[in-house]
């Protein structure tokens, strides 16, 4: 049997999409170990709080894209861990507190209020994620 041209365009474009998600899953995710682990960049120094920004907006980008890929997105619904949504958060935050015990090691500055902005920025990435959820209409829970 032959799938008719156009579901097999909208499954091919499907495929890519999840597999876009998933790579800037992974991506945030090594890119964070990278920057948090390796020499400071300079950013960091920008402007005051720089540093804390730039923690949030890492964790809350961590965040979005694992809730996007692996638990509900638009147009795809439920994904391989739907219904965890919180577990997401959790886990974010537990591994910005873990990044935060590792740079002592690596002769980095490890500091509380980092761990404060990666939870902000986690919980502000499922605040987003729960806005488009909350928004899109079209796809199944």
């Amino acid at each position: 049997m032959q799938i008719p041209r156009a579901r097999w365009r909208s499954r091919r474009s499907s495929a890519l999409a999840e597999a876009a998600f998933w790579i800037a899953a992974f991506g945030t995710v090594v890119a964070t170990f990278v920057y948090s682990l390796g020499p400071a960049p300079s950013m960091l120094h920008a402007f005051p709080a720089a540093d804390k920004v730039v923690h949030a907006c890492a964790y809350g980008a961590i965040t979005l894209t694992w809730l996007l890929a692996a638990v509900w997105r638009p147009g795809r619904g439920g994904g391989v861990i739907a219904g965890s949504g919180l577990r997401v958060v959790i886990a974010a935050i537990f591994l910005g507190s873990a990044v935060e015990i590792a740079q002592h090691v690596v002769q980095r500055d490890a500091e509380l209020l980092d761990a404060v902005a990666d939870t902000v920025g986690a919980l502000l990435g499922f605040a987003v994620w729960r806005l488009v959820r909350a928004l899109d209409r079209t796809t199944p829970r």
